[in-house]
């Protein structure tokens, strides 16, 4: 008889059991699984997040880097604002100067220095040559109206902006214009 009454008392139990596991199921499906669930999506937005901060930092280092080119070619264009577009050997001998500068830094040029700064050098040294080449084929006499006429017409911005900086100084324009307004 003892069995079956502590058999009796043991099915007492069960439903406080059952309650339990309900409780327990429930605390899990409501309260447990959804903090889970938040805390992936707190942790997936915490990462995208800092995905988009080193993004940001990686911007501010191209910018950074693309500040430092946009000075090196500021600089190199100013050293070209001695180029005097009226006579043909002082700018021949400046654009000799200049190419043999251009050779020296290609020659000497480092693991530092970036792809893109290199190929821009051997591209200003190839604009260089170019326009020593068309120099030396014009004429003393008409220099400057070849010079002018290849500034118009040619589509070579580096070639052009050399040429440029000098030429539309004002006070070249107006010799220019006293010069037209006296023939």
């Amino acid at each position: 008889m003892k069995k079956i009454g502590s058999l009796s008392g043991f099915t007492k139990i069960i439903p406080y059991i059952v309650v339990a596991v309900l409780i327990a199921a429930a605390y899990y499906i409501f309260m447990y699984n959804p903090m889970i669930e938040a805390e992936q999506e707190l942790n997936e937005e915490i990462s995208s997040l800092r995905e988009e901060i080193r993004d940001r930092e990686q911007e501010l280092g191209d910018v950074g880097n693309l500040q430092a080119e946009i000075d090196y070619r500021e600089e190199e264009m100013k050293d070209l604002l001695e180029l005097d577009i009226y006579d043909k050997q002082k700018a021949m001998d400046i654009l000799e100067n200049k190419i043999q500068e251009v050779d020296l830094r290609l020659r000497n040029s480092d693991s530092k220095e970036t792809e893109d700064g290199y190929l821009y050098t051997l591209s200003l040294a190839g604009n260089y040559r170019s326009f020593y080449n068309f120099l030396s084929m014009i004429d003393e006499e008409d220099f400057r109206y070849q010079v002018e006429d290849f500034v118009i017409n040619t589509y070579d911005d580096e070639l052009h902006m050399l040429i440029n900086i000098n030429f539309y100084q004002w006070d070249i324009l107006q010799q220019f214009y006293e010069n037209e307004s006296g023939r």
